[in-house]
C-alpha cells in the first residue's frame, strides 16, 4: 500500500523539471501541489507537538555527533602517534627539526616527501567518456575516495576507458596501490588519502604519489599523509587547491621499511575497533533523522492524532 507521503514526494518528483546538473521546479509547478491543511487551532497544535519532540531528536543527534567527532579526533591521534613516535616507547628520541614533529626515533629519518615520490595529477574526463563501466581501465573521480573511515583503498568506479582512449586523453594508467587523493575544490581539505584498488586512470581534480617502496611503502604513506593539516599548505582563493611541487615539500618522519610495515599492520588492528563504533553512529544519525522525518510527515499528514498529546502535556 503507497502511504501519503510516497504519494507526496511523487507528486513533487514528477514536477521537477530535469536539468543538466540538477533537478528544478517552476513556482507554477510548486504552487499546484496539493497539500492538506487542518483548522488553524490544529495547525497550531501540531506545531507545537513537533518543535517538542523535534527537539529531542535534534538533542540525540547533536550527542551523536559530538561523539563523532571525538572518534575522529581518538583516530588521528593513534595514526599520528605511531607515525610520529613509533611503536617502541623506551627508543631513544631525537629533535626532528621540524616544530609539528617535535621528537622522532633517533634511528628514524626525516625527509621531504619529493625525495621518494613524485606527485601527479590527473587528466581532463570530456563526458563523451564517461558512463561505460566495460573498457577495462576505471577513470576515477573524487567520489572513489569514499570517506576517512572507510577501507583504505578506493571504492568500485563508475567510468572506465581502453588504453587507447586513455592515451587519447593523456591519462596516465597509474599501478595498483598508488596512494591518491583530491588536489582541488572542498574535497581536498577533507584529506581522504587511499591506495588504488587496481590499474587506474585519474580525473584532473586528483593526484596520485609514486613513490619508491625499497623507502617508503605504499600504506606507511599513505597513513603519513594524514598527519599533514592541508588546510595550512593549500593555495588561497574560494577553490582550494594544491600542486606537485606543494606535495613533494610535506616532510615525514620514515623508518625503516621493516618498521613501517610492522607500524601499518598495528594501526590496521587497532583502528578497527574506532571505524566500527564510527559507523555504528553514524547509522544512529540517520536513523534518528528518518524518524524525525516520518514525525513531521505523519503529523501534517494527520497520520497522527496530536491534539490530545499536546493537550495532555500543557498545564
Amino acid at each position: 500500500m503507497v502511504s501519503q507521503e510516497q504519494l507526496t514526494q511523487r507528486g513533487r518528483e514528477s514536477r521537477a523539471k530535469p536539468a543538466i546538473n540538477q533537478a528544478s521546479i517552476s513556482q507554477g509547478s510548486l504552487k499546484s501541489i496539493r497539500i492538506a491543511i487542518p483548522p488553524l487551532d490544529e495547525q497550531k497544535k501540531i506545531s507545537r507537538f513537533l518543535q517538542r519532540e523535534t527537539a529531542k531528536i535534534d538533542a540525540l543527534i547533536a550527542e551523536q555527533q559530538r561523539l563523532i567527532e571525538l572518534l575522529q579526533e581518538k583516530r588521528q591521534a593513534v595514526i599520528s602517534h605511531a607515525v610520529t613516535k613509533g611503536l617502541n616507547p623506551n627508543a631513544p628520541m631525537k629533535d626532528s627539526g621540524v616544530e609539528w614533529l617535535g621528537e622522532v626515533p633517533e634511528h628514524w629519518s626525516v625527509s621531504r616527501l619529493g625525495r621518494y615520490a613524485k606527485a601527479k595529477g590527473g587528466a581532463g574526463f570530456p563526458d563523451e567518456y564517461q558512463g561505460n563501466t566495460e573498457d577495462g581501465i576505471p577513470f576515477l573521480k573524487v567520489a572513489n575516495l569514499g570517506s576517512n573511515h572507510s577501507r583504505n583503498q578506493t571504492e568500485g568506479y563508475q567510468h572506465s576507458v581502453t588504453e587507447e582512449t586513455a592515451r587519447k586523453l593523456g591519462a596516465e594508467v597509474f599501478p595498483c596501490g598508488t596512494v591518491v587523493f583530491a588536489k582541488v575544490g572542498a574535497a581536498l581539505l577533507l584529506e581522504r588519502y587511499k591506495r588504488l584498488e587496481q590499474d587506474s586512470c585519474l580525473d584532473n581534480n586528483m593526484m596520485a604519489l609514486r613513490n619508491d617502496e625499497k623507502v617508503i611503502n605504499n600504506e606507511y604513506l599513505r597513513l603519513s599523509l594524514s598527519t599533514i593539516r592541508l588546510a595550512r599548505v593549500v593555495n588561497p582563493g574560494a577553490v582550494p587547491s594544491i600542486n606537485a611541487s606543494q606535495v613533494h615539500s610535506f616532510t615525514l618522519a620514515i623508518p625503516p621499511i621493516e618498521e613501517q610495515t610492522e607500524i601499518c599492520f598495528y594501526l590496521t588492528n587497532a583502528l578497527k575497533g574506532i571505524d566500527h563504533l564510527y559507523n555504528e553512529v553514524k547509522q544512529a544519525i540517520a536513523l534518528l533523522q528518518e524518524r524525525r522525518s516520518a514525525l513531521i510527515s505523519a503529523a501534517v499528514t494527520g497520520q497522527i492524532d496530536v491534539r490530545g498529546l499536546v493537550e495532555a502535556e500543557e498545564p
